[in-house]
């Protein structure tokens, strides 16, 4: 358990966002190289794990979404420490596939159609006693890995590479489970807001 000061960053905080491209990026052409990671059909979301077990689900608009989604909560309150902020996307799944609109449905209703919702993180902006969004994305990842080694679902971490080639791939065949396309990110960025 965390110790006291251990949180440094709390809700809300403004998510960074990503803006559509015509071409999928070669490794120049992002500062320190590519990240390449599925791009998921779900809720953004940060996750805030908080003191005394509270953990707030912030949508990207700033709603609270703990309440909608108790049994993600409930996971991450157990499984991470006090502190610890993920950014990610809640996503159904129905069928084997990505399911958006079984987000919008009650939770009396995902659960009586036996949809499972997972988070699935691809960023970290805090861990106890420290904010690390001005680190670049290659550190915040290696922190990501350590952080979620041995969490299971439902919290997952994003698959991601660096393999133009295998992001190309994962494009083509996990379209058919509701992948929309690919995130981009430069290895040497830190997580910035646009405004």
């Amino acid at each position: 358990m965390a110790g006291a000061g251990s949180v440094v960053l709390r809700p809300p905080v403004e998510v960074m966002r990503p803006h559509r491209a015509d071409q999928v990026p070669s490794a120049a052409d992002l500062p320190g190289g590519v990240q390449y990671s599925p791009k998921l059909d779900g809720f953004r979301c940060v996750a805030f794990v908080l003191e005394d077990g509270q953990v707030v689900l912030q949508s990207r608009a700033g709603r609270h979404l703990e309440d909608d989604f108790p049994q993600v909560a409930s996971a991450l309150a157990r499984q991470l420490p006090v502190g610890v902020v993920l950014d990610g996307e809640l996503c159904a799944w129905d069928r084997g596939r990505l399911a958006f609109e079984a987000l919008l449905r009650s939770r009396r209703g995902r659960d009586a159609a036996g949809i499972p919702v997972t988070f699935a993180a691809f960023d970290v902006l805090a861990v106890p006693g420290r904010d690390l969004r001005a680190l670049p994305l290659r550190e915040r990842w290696a922190q990501l890995e350590v952080l979620l080694r041995g969490v299971v679902p439902p919290v997952e971490r994003v698959l991601a590479t660096t393999d133009r080639a295998v992001a190309m791939e994962w494009w083509t065949s996990l379209s058919a489970v509701g992948v929309e396309g690919l995130v981009c990110r430069g290895l040497a960025t830190p997580y910035r807001v646009r405004r």
